[in-house]
């Protein structure tokens, strides 16, 4: 379940710390304090829907569902790379290999 709210985790940080589009969600209000607007995310997180130059390559950064597709890749390139190595999952000729390795 954690790995599905992942990736928006990690945008929420990647808003906040891209040098190109900070202050999104940590912004000061009109007595200098920093205070955190819930309202620009959520603003963010439809404007994909509503906005077309939001799918231009220029702004996938901050197009959670773009940003959200290439975690997916990400993990399911990850979980086949490392579902190929699992000893289970090892060729004959690499049991016969690891066995005369291992003597």
């Amino acid at each position: 379940m954690f790995i599905y709210f992942c990736p928006i985790l990690l945008w929420f940080f990647n808003l906040e710390l891209n040098p190109g589009i900070r202050g999104i969600w940590i912004r000061p209000d009109s007595n200098g304090n920093k205070r955190i607007v819930l309202t620009n995310i959520i603003r963010l997180l439809i404007e994909p829907l509503k906005n077309i130059r939001m799918w231009k390559i220029k702004l996938w950064d901050i197009n959670i569902f773009i940003f959200y597709f290439c975690c997916f890749l990400f993990y399911m390139f990850f979980e086949h790379s490392y579902n190929l190595i699992k000893p289970n999952n090892l060729t004959e000729w690499n049991k016969f290999y690891m066995k005369i390795m291992h003597l």
